[in-house]
C-alpha cells in the first residue's frame, strides 16, 4: 500500500515575492579635484606716477567704490599749474594741459574698488613709488565664486549643459 500523501505545513515554507525587472541607465559618478576661484579677481593699478601714501591691509573687506590705496595728492598740485598759466601767456596751452593733468591726477590719487571684495595682497607698500599701470593691490570678490577642475576627455560625454553636479568642499 502506498503511503498517504502528506500535505506540507505552509508555515515552514519561505515567502516568495515576484518583481518585474526593468533595465535603466544610471549616471556614472566620478570624483575630480578642483579649485574654488572668484569670478572677479583683479590687480588694481595706479593711473599715474606718484609716491604711495596708503595701502589697505591684507584681509580688509571693501565695498565697490571704497578706497584701497592712495597716492600722494601733493604731487598733483593744481595751484602750480594755475600759477604757471597766469604768469606766462605764451605757455597758456601748455599750462592748461598741465592743469588738466594735475586735476586728473588729483581726482585719481585714490584707487577705488571696482567691486565688493577682500584685499588679498598688497603689491606695493607705503612710501614706494607707483608708476602708471603698476599693480598696487589684489582684490578678490568672495561672493561670486566658481569651481575650476580638469575632467578627462573620456568623461565629457556624460556632461551636458545645465546638468547638476555636486561639489564637496574640504577644509
Amino acid at each position: 500500500a502506498l503511503p498517504a500523501a502528506v500535505k506540507p505545513d505552509d508555515s515552514e515554507l519561505p515567502a516568495v515575492t515576484v518583481a518585474h525587472v526593468k533595465a535603466t541607465k544610471l549616471a556614472p559618478q566620478a570624483t575630480y579635484p578642483g579649485t574654488v576661484v572668484s569670478r572677479n579677481d583683479s590687480r588694481l593699478a595706479a593711473d599715474f606716477e606718484g609716491r604711495v601714501e596708503w595701502v589697505a591691509e591684507v584681509g580688509t573687506v571693501v565695498k565697490q567704490g571704497d578706497v584701497v590705496a592712495r597716492l600722494d595728492s601733493h604731487m598733483a598740485a593744481a595751484d602750480q599749474a594755475v600759477s604757471t598759466r597766469d604768469s606766462n601767456e605764451a605757455a597758456l596751452k601748455q599750462a592748461g594741459a598741465a592743469l588738466k593733468r594735475s586735476k586728473y591726477q588729483l581726482e585719481h590719487a585714490e584707487i577705488r574698488a571696482p567691486f565688493d571684495g577682500r584685499v588679498v595682497a598688497r603689491l606695493i607698500n607705503t612710501g614706494e613709488y607707483a608708476s602708471a599701470g603698476k599693480d598696487v593691490v589684489r582684490l578678490v570678490d568672495l561672493a561670486r565664486i566658481e569651481i575650476s577642475t580638469r575632467i578627462p576627455i573620456a568623461s565629457m560625454q556624460y556632461l551636458k549643459e545645465g546638468a547638476q553636479v555636486t561639489a564637496e568642499v574640504q577644509g
